[in-house]
């Protein structure tokens, strides 16, 4: 599966609900758990982390797309 990005999107803007509308969604279609989680939220949370080293985001923004 590519990256989903409108979860990919969601996550580093910490949009809570979106996420969890987006991982039903994803999987109520048959998408692998599992490759929901590798494909599109690890990268947003590498994003974000990286985004944070470089002091573009902080720490609430951060922990809120944890």
């Amino acid at each position: 599966m590519a990256i989903n990005q409108a979860l990919f999107d969601a996550v580093c803007k910490g949009k809570r609900e979106d996420v969890i509308d987006l991982v039903t969604e994803a999987v109520d279609r048959g998408d692998n758990a599992v490759e929901i989680l590798m494909d599109s939220m690890i990268p947003a949370m590498r994003d974000i982390g990286d985004r944070f080293a470089r002091n573009e985001v902080y720490v609430p923004e951060m922990l809120i797309a944890a």
